[in-house]
């Protein structure tokens, strides 16, 4: 991104770190197969991708590059954004920077109230109206916005939608809006964390850019094992010199050590944000496989024990056993 455009964001006090896609790592490894699941997703006006810490959803953004005819807009949210008003002047600001809409006369105010549908319809619907090629706006860390006036921003943006503008909603949980009749209705694609686990190859590739091709095979299944596809604890692994194929005492030093980053990224950044209800269902359901919405109910979680599973579910930390039969 040059210095002028940089410096347009700063001038109206926005961040040009949050309004575009982040530098990818030169050891980032190449996934055709999800590129390939982003643009049949992509079909959708709408495209969910929601996954857990460390699952590879900016990364698969950005090598994607959002393509469009029309350009493309990123920002990546953030807490600031719960306020209606201020998620109104970053969407402006990442749109207005990228070219794709007309700078607005004056800028909503953190805070000010804010009618969402007459601004949503003034400085971004009707700018997109107008005859152009497809472009695509990439809103980033979803999962940072609670408050409902907030995400009623981007459902007034969904519900009077141009039909030219394709919006990406990435976080690590699903959108807090009514997917199961966007999806019905057609508006909706989504990439579940399931699509982002690394398959084999893609583990054996990680493991070529980082360690080399002299691991040997038994090592490479033992660490797309123990990391079950997870981007972020297969790096773990490799960065900390992991090696479940050694005997000696010093390579299972070297093996508790890795796995014990690993267990701590997950208690960073996944556990310690879970809300206590899910986080305590977790440690209740560790030990059991698969669990089952009645045991869920058994163990003390009878008020909702099958959306409770669904939270598991969405948030990476189990996958789901047949319909409706429970998670492992």
């Amino acid at each position: 991104m040059g210095g002028s455009r940089a410096r347009w964001w700063i001038e109206r006090g926005l961040s040009p770190a949050r309004s575009m896609p982040p530098r990818l790592r030169d050891d980032v490894v190449p996934r055709p197969r999800v590129r390939a699941l982003l643009d049949a997703r992509a079909e959708h006006p709408v495209l969910v991708v929601a996954g857990p810490a460390g699952a590879g959803k900016t990364v698969a953004l950005a090598q994607w590059g959002a393509p469009a005819p029309g350009g493309s807009a990123w920002l990546t949210l953030d807490a600031t954004d719960d306020d209606p008003a201020t998620l109104m002047r970053d969407l402006l600001g990442a749109l207005a920077g990228a070219g794709l809409v007309p700078e607005p006369g004056a800028w909503p105010r953190p805070g000010q109230p804010l009618d969402a549908r007459a601004w949503s319809t003034e400085h971004v619907v009707l700018p997109l109206w107008a005859a152009g090629p497809p472009v695509t706006l990439v809103l980033d860390d979803t999962h940072t916005v609670v408050h409902e006036a907030a995400w009623a921003v981007v459902e007034r943006l969904i519900h009077e939608r141009p039909p030219r503008l394709r919006l990406v909603l990435a976080g690590r949980t699903p959108p807090r809006l009514p997917l199961a009749r966007l999806e019905a209705e057609g508006v909706v694609g989504r990439l579940e964390a399931r699509d982002l686990w690394l398959d084999r190859a893609e583990s054996d590739a990680l493991v070529d850019r980082l360690r080399g091709t002299a691991v040997d095979d038994a090592e490479r299944a033992s660490l797309y094992q123990r990391s079950r596809g997870w981007p972020a604890a297969l790096r773990l692994l490799l960065v900390a010199g992991a090696s479940s194929a050694g005997a000696s005492s010093a390579g299972a030093s070297s093996a508790g050590a890795s796995s014990g980053r690993a267990l701590d990224y997950l208690a960073e950044e996944i556990i310690d944000a879970m809300p206590p209800e899910l986080r305590r269902a977790l440690v209740d359901t560790a030990v059991v496989d698969p669990v089952t919405p009645a045991l869920a109910e058994a163990l003390g979680h009878g008020h909702d024990p099958s959306g409770l599973l669904e939270g598991l579910v969405d948030a990476g930390l189990a996958m789901a056993v047949g319909e409706g039969l429970g998670v492992r």
